[in-house]
């Protein structure tokens, strides 16, 4: 019998006042995960500020320590002490992949030109697409017994001369962390819309790399590898996608004028702020600057009228999880705004069920999730976020927006994500009742 007394008590949200102040997000794991490990091949301690809180961010470091780099944490400040290019240790314990999740794919990239075997457990299944990527240097995975498994790298690793053919961005970054290691002058050949985010952190920890726009739209990245890297600081700017929750809410809440500090805006990142500006939203980039190959800014962003708009199948793939950020702002927009891609799929169904219940006139078809917003929302519905911390968050945004309150259920994958989420939105002026009392 399950003890009820023990489950999560649901969020409610609220009617917010004004949103005004300043807001932070965490640090964008997807940048501080290959910022992690182009700093442990440095010679020297680097130092990593902002970096969130993550399970598979510490599974990584624990990996990583059991290779010899010394890592010390301090809430977001972490120091690296590097061992150099070439440079990790054989573990003497099985390396654990099973909390590392997209990350383990990276981690064997690291290990892929080091003439050494490291023992794995098979915990996590790296894609198979990255194996093969990296069985092309030499380096394999040679099943074992008992989950276990033994990561054999390339004993004389070439350069990757051949403009090799990159269509997934973690395969890339595999490649690139590999080619990093390796005597000689590597070229791989990726689609302009792949993160560049390895090419960034390469280029800014010293690396001989140079990236150029081929006619075919594609990129071509030229890395000499076997080369010192040098340690650096490097503050890990806000993630893009929670940011965009407190864009929403600025943008919805009537009089409100909020600033969302140090976010992300590499232009391969800004799918739904770029979005938001179309549908007009006003969104201004201030104390613009440039960290380690990046773009970084302050967002102000006021209340607004907005409009809806038609996003393509490609344009919402590129969009990922910023859809349902993207959904709360089109339910109080003026008109129809269609998202492809999302018909048939988890995501897609979650949403428009959410938004009926709250009374948005939401529906698939065609392939589509049609939104036809009214710029108010009637809300007084209950959701389910399904573990998902996107839409917890989004419902929790739309609930300030509403009318009537918008009660989240299981909203415990919030802080996992974004600890304090709930806490900030508070300060700047959201409302949520069901803390009363906590």
């Amino acid at each position: 019998m399950t003890d009820k007394s023990q489950s999560p008590a649901p969020l409610t949200a609220h009617g917010a006042d004004p949103l005004t102040g300043r807001f932070a997000v965490p640090g964008d794991s997807v940048l501080a995960a290959r910022a992690l490990l182009v700093a442990a091949l440095t010679v020297g301690p680097s130092t990593l500020m902002g970096m969130p809180e993550s399970g598979a961010l510490a599974a990584l470091a624990e990996a990583l320590e059991a290779l010899g780099v010394v890592i010390g944490r301090d809430g977001g400040r972490w120091t690296v002490r590097g061992l150099g290019v070439g440079g990790l240790l054989a573990p003497t314990a099985p390396l654990a992949l099973g909390g590392l999740g997209p990350m383990a794919g990276l981690l064997l990239g690291a290990l892929a030109s080091q003439d050494m075997d490291c023992a794995v457990t098979q915990g996590a299944d790296v894609p198979d697409a990255v194996l093969t990527a990296l069985g092309r240097i030499g380096a394999v995975l040679v099943p074992g017994a008992d989950g276990a498994a033994i990561w054999r790298g390339a004993m004389l690793p070439l350069p990757i001369t051949t403009d090799f053919e990159v269509a997934d961005e973690l395969v890339l970054s595999a490649l690139l962390l590999a080619a990093a290691q390796m005597p000689g002058l590597s070229q791989l050949r990726a689609p302009a819309t792949l993160l560049n985010h390895t090419e960034n952190l390469l280029a800014g920890f010293g690396a001989e790399i140079s990236v150029s726009e081929e006619a075919d739209g594609s990129r071509l990245i030229r890395l000499r590898g076997a080369q010192e890297l040098a340690p650096k600081i490097v503050t890990i700017a806000g993630d893009p996608t929670l940011a965009g929750f407190g864009l929403v809410a600025g943008l919805i809440v009537p009089g409100s004028e909020l600033v969302v500090e140090g976010v992300l805006v590499n232009p391969l990142r800004t799918g739904l702020i770029d979005a938001l500006l179309e549908m007009g939203g006003d969104i201004a980039f201030t104390n613009q600057r440039e960290v380690m190959g990046e773009h970084v800014a302050d967002l102000r962003v006021r209340s607004s009228f907005l409009r809806g708009l038609a996003v393509d199948a490609e344009r919402a793939r590129l969009l990922g999880d910023d859809v349902v950020a993207l959904a709360m702002a089109a339910s109080f927009a003026e008109g129809d705004t269609t998202i492809a891609g999302l018909d048939g799929t988890a995501l897609g169904t979650a949403l428009a069920a959410g938004l009926t219940a709250n009374r948005v006139k939401a529906r698939l078809e065609g392939g589509r999730l049609v939104i036809s917003g009214e710029r108010k929302v009637p809300g007084g519905g209950a959701v389910s976020s399904q573990g998902d911390a996107a839409l917890a968050m989004g419902f929790a945004v739309l609930g300030l927006g509403s009318k009537n309150k918008v009660v989240i259920e299981d909203v415990t994958a919030i802080d996992r994500q974004f600890p304090g989420f709930v806490q900030a939105m508070a300060a700047l002026g959201g409302h949520f009742p069901s803390l009363k009392g906590r």
